[in-house]
């Protein structure tokens, strides 16, 4: 990536950061999990990809606009670098391990994979145009740009679990009011 090499300057940095970021996701990986254990599933699905897409690709593309590449090391622009990665990765793992709940919840045995299978389908089919539209802002208008165009797709994401959500439990009020129990 571009991000690691322009702000670290050499190969060197590059695995600094990349050991570090490493590292340290092994310890958000219990935080998230102690966390979102204690947190209602449906309710906070659409909060984490909502604050996932604002805090990884918003940040980036503020941090990538007011501080351009150098390509020598930067120590402040690393340790702002490590400490985004560190909550963007925390709210990431949050929202994913409430995903896979509400996929135990919701998705019978039998069909859950083939579930998995139509997931990552989808996801690639919606990731291959997406790069040829990504690269053409890259070209065109710069890296931070790209990054905010992608940084779209985890606000409406967000904004659709929210809807679908309310749909849900407006859906669920309305059948209870003919059926009293």
């Amino acid at each position: 990536l571009p991000l690691y090499f322009g702000y670290s300057g050499s190969d060197f940095g590059a695995g600094l950061i990349r050991s570090l970021t490493f590292v340290s996701e092994a310890i958000i990986v219990l935080l998230a999990g102690k966390f979102t254990k204690t947190r209602s599933n449906r309710s906070w699905l659409s909060i984490f990809v909502l604050l996932e897409g604002i805090v990884f690709f918003g940040s980036f593309a503020l941090l990538l606009y007011f501080v351009p590449f150098t390509n020598t090391l930067e120590f402040k622009t690393i340790v702002v670098i490590l400490i985004l990665f560190v909550i963007a990765d925390f709210i990431g793992l949050g929202g994913y391990i409430i995903r896979k709940k509400i996929y135990i919840d919701l998705i019978p045995n039998e069909t859950r994979n083939s579930f998995y299978s139509l997931e990552t389908t989808i996801i690639v089919f919606v990731a291959s145009p997406l790069m040829i539209i990504v690269g053409y802002v890259i070209d065109n208008y710069g890296f931070s740009p790209a990054v905010a165009v992608l940084g779209v797709f985890p606000i409406v994401g967000a904004l659709l679990i929210y809807f679908g959500r309310n749909e849900e439990a407006t859906r669920h009020k309305s059948l209870n009011q003919f059926n009293p129990q």
